[in-house]
Protein backbone atom coordinates (compact mmCIF):
# COMPACT_ATOMS: atom_id res chain seq x y z
CA UNK A 1 0.00 0.00 0.00
CA UNK A 2 1.37 3.40 -1.01
CA UNK A 3 0.12 6.75 0.19
CA UNK A 4 -1.17 9.43 -2.14
CA UNK A 5 0.89 12.09 -0.35
CA UNK A 6 3.76 11.07 -2.61
CA UNK A 7 1.47 10.79 -5.63
CA UNK A 8 4.24 11.08 -8.21
CA UNK A 9 6.13 8.16 -6.65
CA UNK A 10 2.92 6.15 -6.45
CA UNK A 11 2.26 6.64 -10.17
CA UNK A 12 5.88 5.92 -11.09
CA UNK A 13 5.93 2.63 -9.18
CA UNK A 14 2.50 1.65 -10.54
CA UNK A 15 3.72 2.35 -14.08
CA UNK A 16 6.87 0.31 -13.55
CA UNK A 17 4.90 -2.64 -12.19
CA UNK A 18 2.69 -2.58 -15.29
CA UNK A 19 5.55 -1.96 -17.75
CA UNK A 20 7.63 -4.85 -16.44
CA UNK A 21 4.62 -7.18 -15.99
CA UNK A 22 5.34 -7.61 -12.30
CA UNK A 23 2.62 -9.67 -10.66
CA UNK A 24 1.93 -7.14 -7.93
CA UNK A 25 -1.12 -5.07 -7.16
CA UNK A 26 -0.42 -1.49 -6.14
CA UNK A 27 -2.99 -0.21 -3.66
CA UNK A 28 -3.13 3.51 -3.02
CA UNK A 29 -4.21 5.04 0.26
CA UNK A 30 -5.48 8.60 0.75
CA UNK A 31 -3.10 11.02 2.42
CA UNK A 32 -3.31 10.86 6.20
CA UNK A 33 -3.84 14.32 7.66
CA UNK A 34 -3.99 16.06 11.00
CA UNK A 35 -7.41 17.24 12.14
CA UNK A 36 -6.41 20.67 10.76
CA UNK A 37 -5.72 19.16 7.32
CA UNK A 38 -1.91 19.17 7.23
CA UNK A 39 -0.49 16.05 5.54
CA UNK A 40 1.33 13.88 8.07
CA UNK A 41 5.08 13.82 7.50
CA UNK A 42 8.17 13.38 9.63
CA UNK A 43 9.24 16.78 8.24
CA UNK A 44 6.47 18.40 10.29
CA UNK A 45 8.53 17.67 13.42
CA UNK A 46 11.13 20.14 12.17
CA UNK A 47 8.62 23.02 12.03
CA UNK A 48 8.69 25.62 14.79
CA UNK A 49 5.49 26.01 16.81
CA UNK A 50 4.71 29.18 14.85
CA UNK A 51 5.34 27.47 11.51
CA UNK A 52 3.14 24.49 12.48
CA UNK A 53 0.22 26.90 12.80
CA UNK A 54 1.15 28.66 9.57
CA UNK A 55 1.58 25.33 7.69
CA UNK A 56 -2.15 24.63 7.97
CA UNK A 57 -2.76 27.30 5.33
CA UNK A 58 -0.93 25.24 2.70
CA UNK A 59 -3.47 22.38 2.31
CA UNK A 60 -6.39 24.81 2.75
CA UNK A 61 -5.25 26.96 -0.16
CA UNK A 62 -4.12 23.98 -2.25
CA UNK A 63 -7.64 22.50 -2.08
CA UNK A 64 -9.39 25.82 -2.75
CA UNK A 65 -11.01 26.87 -6.01
CA UNK A 66 -8.54 29.73 -6.41
CA UNK A 67 -6.19 29.84 -9.40
CA UNK A 68 -2.65 28.51 -9.03
CA UNK A 69 -1.27 32.05 -9.34
CA UNK A 70 -3.59 33.38 -6.62
CA UNK A 71 -2.62 30.52 -4.31
CA UNK A 72 1.08 31.24 -4.91
CA UNK A 73 0.58 34.92 -4.13
CA UNK A 74 -1.38 34.19 -0.94
CA UNK A 75 1.18 31.66 0.28
CA UNK A 76 4.02 34.11 -0.38
CA UNK A 77 2.15 36.83 1.51
CA UNK A 78 1.87 34.46 4.49
CA UNK A 79 5.62 33.80 4.60
CA UNK A 80 5.93 30.66 2.49
CA UNK A 81 8.61 30.28 -0.16
CA UNK A 82 6.73 28.65 -3.03
CA UNK A 83 8.59 26.12 -5.16
CA UNK A 84 5.56 25.19 -7.27
CA UNK A 85 1.78 25.01 -7.39
CA UNK A 86 0.55 23.15 -10.44
CA UNK A 87 -2.57 21.38 -11.66
CA UNK A 88 -2.22 18.18 -13.65
CA UNK A 89 -5.41 16.47 -14.71
CA UNK A 90 -7.64 16.34 -11.64
CA UNK A 91 -4.97 17.03 -9.01
CA UNK A 92 -3.18 20.09 -7.72
CA UNK A 93 0.39 19.60 -6.56
CA UNK A 94 2.43 21.93 -4.41
CA UNK A 95 5.79 22.30 -2.73
CA UNK A 96 6.63 25.10 -0.34
CA UNK A 97 9.21 25.99 2.27
CA UNK A 98 8.59 27.26 5.76
CA UNK A 99 11.98 28.23 7.09
CA UNK A 100 14.25 25.40 5.95
CA UNK A 101 11.49 22.75 5.92
CA UNK A 102 10.12 21.68 2.54
CA UNK A 103 6.47 20.63 2.59
CA UNK A 104 4.80 18.80 -0.29
CA UNK A 105 1.15 17.98 -0.81
CA UNK A 106 -1.41 17.23 -3.48
CA UNK A 107 -5.17 17.18 -3.54
CA UNK A 108 -7.91 16.06 -5.90
CA UNK A 109 -9.66 19.01 -7.48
Amino acid sequence: MLGEKDFQQLKLIDGMVKAFFIDTKIISHPTVRTKEGLALSSRNLRLSDEDKIKAIEFPKLLSSTLSDDKIKALLKSKGFKVEYIEQINNRRFGAVYLGNVRLIDNVKI
